[in-house]
């Protein structure tokens, strides 16, 4: 049994008392355990946070930094989470591999060209290679093309088309890191 301050009046009652005697509230010595634990772990992840952020060179003084740590503050604050990538994929491979797939693009066997506007980019394939490989090959092939042109390009869509017929053959949406096959083709 340990002696605690009563929660309205602050005189020490004994922590399994159910009313206090001095102004009869009830659960006087009743703290929120919970609520103390969640305040220590969203601190201790404050700080690890901070550290992170300034160990990748934003430092609070910079203003990568300090826009960093507001955005930080104001997502913790209200109590949502960031918003969400524009472009998982690039994220997801880092942007020094989105670097070399941009830049080694135009070396792929089978490319034999590619156009870009604002939003969609499109790389005209040899059909006779495209046919020769497998499918998972297929799949990276139309990923690497997403990814370096997101990168390189800001492209939102990467369109693999034959460089013949001009049909679809794959396609990679930047938005949400995913990849099309069309499995009919030969």
């Amino acid at each position: 049994m340990a002696m605690k301050p009563c929660r309205e009046c602050g005189n020490d009652v004994s922590d399994r008392a159910k009313t206090c005697p001095h102004c009869g509230i009830e659960r006087p010595a009743y703290t929120r355990p919970f609520f103390r634990a969640f305040l220590v772990v969203f601190f201790a992840c404050s700080v690890l946070a901070i550290i992170l952020s300034s160990r990748r060179s934003l430092s609070a003084g910079s203003p990568a930094g300090q826009s960093a740590l507001a955005a930080l503050w104001t997502c913790w604050a209200s109590g949502m989470r960031p918003p969400a990538s524009t472009r998982p994929g690039v994220d997801r491979v880092g942007p020094r591999r989105a670097q070399e797939l941009n830049s080694g693009m135009m070396s792929t066997t089978g490319m034999r060209g590619y156009s870009c506007d604002s939003e969609m980019c499109t790389v005209m394939f040899d059909p006779g290679v495209w046919a020769q490989m497998e499918h998972g090959t297929r799949r990276n092939v139309v990923v690497d093309f997403g990814i370096g042109f997101a990168y390189g390009r800001g492209a939102q869509w990467t369109d693999v088309r034959d460089a013949s017929t001009h049909r679809r053959m794959g396609r990679y949406s930047t938005r949400n890191d995913n990849v099309t096959i069309d499995i009919r083709w030969p």
